[in-house]
């Protein structure tokens, strides 16, 4: 005599991913992710550098304008000296150059110019700008 289950158990096959499979797609995930990354590093980069630059750029005018708005009351030389730790650019180099010129060939003015110079892995880069006056 045979005795029925009222449950009746039946297999199916076994549905989902292989282990080569998850690997294959572990490996395509790594590799994107160190892509992504890698991209994010580089723009954190260059927003940082090209952030330095501007505060390099606004620093030089700025120092410029204080120059052209006393230029009358102070007697200019030439003078260089550094950012003191308080600023943004502490360390980093600055000089007022002074030139006598002549304006059309004609008329003598005095081109003021403040450079920012910079070092980075030993090599030297500078910013300058210029403002030309009467040549007291």
């Amino acid at each position: 005599m045979q005795i029925k289950s009222a449950f009746s158990f039946k297999t199916k096959p076994l549905e989902g991913f292989t282990f080569l499979e998850v690997l294959v797609a572990f490996s395509i995930l790594a590799l994107l992710l160190t892509v992504i990354i890698q991209s994010q590093a580089d723009t954190i980069r260059f927003l940082e550098q090209t952030n330095k630059q501007d505060l390099i750029r606004r620093t030089a005018i700025n120092e410029l304008l204080k120059i052209e708005r006393e230029y009358n009351q102070i007697p200019l030389k030439d003078e260089k000296g550094t950012f003191p730790d308080d600023h943004p650019l502490k360390g980093v180099q600055w000089n007022i150059i002074l030139t006598a010129e002549e304006f059309m060939g004609v008329i003598p003015v005095k081109k003021v110019t403040y450079r920012i110079t910079t070092k980075k892995n030993d090599q030297e880069s500078y910013f300058e700008a210029s403002i030309w006056g009467e040549d007291k």
